[in-house]
């Protein structure tokens, strides 16, 4: 699992959510202009993140996004693999079955099956409380 700019910027939002949970819901352009990160990535990965049930979206005048729950129950690999959106498959899809035989794939396999078990146990509030 690679840590992409998609996931780094799910990652960003999710973190400064849960450092202002209460203040209301952030926009995307809120968002992007208080990173400095380009507005319409961003506004796709939040799209991304509230599909996937991460965020809550609000309409209207003060709308935006929010935390859709406590960041106790928010994993850094949800954040992760919604920000991506469905074209990643990882090693384990169906275009990877021919490396089986290769020596080395088994153990490469292990060593992704235990970042992702890290990354699932890690969760954004871990994250706000590492950096605060």
């Amino acid at each position: 699992m690679l840590l992409t700019r998609r996931a780094c910027y799910g990652l960003i939002a999710a973190k400064h959510l849960a450092e202002h949970a209460g203040e209301g819901s952030f926009s995307a352009h809120d968002l992007a202009e208080c990173y400095g990160l380009p507005h319409e990535t961003l506004a796709k990965v939040l799209q991304r993140l509230s599909t996937a049930g991460v965020l809550m979206s609000h309409h209207g005048i003060k709308g935006g996004y929010t935390l859709a729950r406590d960041p106790r129950y928010i994993s850094v690999f949800d954040v992760i693999k919604a920000s991506e959106g469905p074209r990643r498959s990882g090693i384990h899809g169906e275009r990877w079955r021919h490396l089986e035989s290769v020596p080395g794939y088994h153990q490469l396999l292990m060593v992704h099956q235990a970042v992702a078990d890290m990354l699932r146990e890690l969760t954004i509030e871990d994250c706000y409380n590492l950096c605060s």
